[in-house]
């Protein structure tokens, strides 16, 4: 079709075909692009993640500072030794409190918060950071006063819906987990002087429980140093919130990004199977000998296997 304008000069314009082809064409493109720009924001969020974890790092380290070198308990749990005489000798407040809890009396405790909303929630786990119980500090908080230095903005359980369930999720605030071995439990770590190799101990990693929360703390099978660590096997669930990495803190403060190698671990850490800690065949696949990924993490992994 030509169209002539107020000069008389004629120009070319587009038929309903041709514009519905451009438009077609758009359309693929814009397919083509989006997955490779959600990728890349995920990977921009880990600089954030990183930062949260240097500050819980630091706040680590001032906590044993001002404690006789104790370290702050790992576990999510909060056992008062008078309910709970079973509890590790020791046992302290933890670094952050569960709302979901274990047995009763050893999660946070607020009846007039129900876990019944995203915005709730959220205030749950930043409570249970900053004051698990009315006039009782969390132990961190004074150290790194931002309650969000526990999310990770690219953990996408915060955008899965609310089940009504007041204990359970799948919908979480909270992105990282402790691990086991530095709560004194098992025989692990109380003392920030056991770790002889502080920069190649984390402290926290991205953890992706589909329970509610990264309740209690990061467990695994971490194997025997004689077999190098071929042995482990993972017991929670990693996370890969940065397209096949997750983000750790170390005892010597410092942070970084580590990108998982095999497809099961990654499979294991994306699913959103509300059983897969429990049992589940992504964990069971996961599990599998050899699991280089599991290797790596035992590496790390604090305890008298690996001090």
């Amino acid at each position: 079709m030509i169209y002539r304008n107020n000069a008389g000069r004629k120009w070319n314009g587009f038929t309903l075909i041709e514009l519905l082809v451009v438009i077609a064409i758009i359309a693929i493109l814009a397919a083509m692009l989006l997955p490779v720009l959600n990728s890349a924001k995920r990977k921009g969020q880990m600089a954030y993640c990183i930062n949260n974890h240097k500050q819980l790092a630091l706040a680590w380290t001032m906590y044993a500072d001002d404690n006789q070198d104790k370290m702050v308990n790992f576990s999510t749990y909060w056992f008062p030794l008078v309910s709970f005489p079973s509890a590790p000798a020791g046992t302290s407040l933890p670094w952050r409190v569960s709302y979901t809890g274990g047995a009763l009396g050893t999660e946070l405790q607020v009846p007039s918060v129900q876990a019944n909303s995203a915005d709730n929630i959220k205030k749950l786990v930043e409570m249970g950071y900053k004051m698990p119980e009315p006039g009782l500090s969390g132990p961190l908080f004074q150290y790194a006063p931002n309650p969000d230095v526990v999310h990770c903005p690219g953990d996408p359980r915060w955008a899965l819906p609310v089940t009504g369930n007041p204990n359970t999720g799948p919908c979480a605030f909270d992105s990282y987990t402790g691990t086991a071995l530095l709560n004194g439990d098992g025989g692990g770590f109380t003392k920030r002087t056991q770790i002889a190799h502080s920069s190649n101990i984390f402290l926290w990693i991205e953890g992706a429980d589909m329970r509610g929360e990264n309740a209690g703390s990061f467990d695994m099978s971490p194997g025997t140093a004689a077999a190098n660590y071929s042995d482990a096997i993972f017991g929670d669930s990693p996370a890969a919130f940065h397209v096949k990495t997750t983000t750790l803190s170390y005892a010597d403060g410092h942070a970084e990004g580590h990108r998982w190698l095999d497809g099961t671990t990654i499979a294991y850490a994306d699913s959103i199977n509300p059983n897969k800690d429990a049992s589940s065949p992504e964990k069971t696949a996961a599990q599998h000998a050899g699991n280089v990924d599991a290797i790596w993490t035992a590496q790390r992994y604090a305890g008298p296997q690996n001090p």
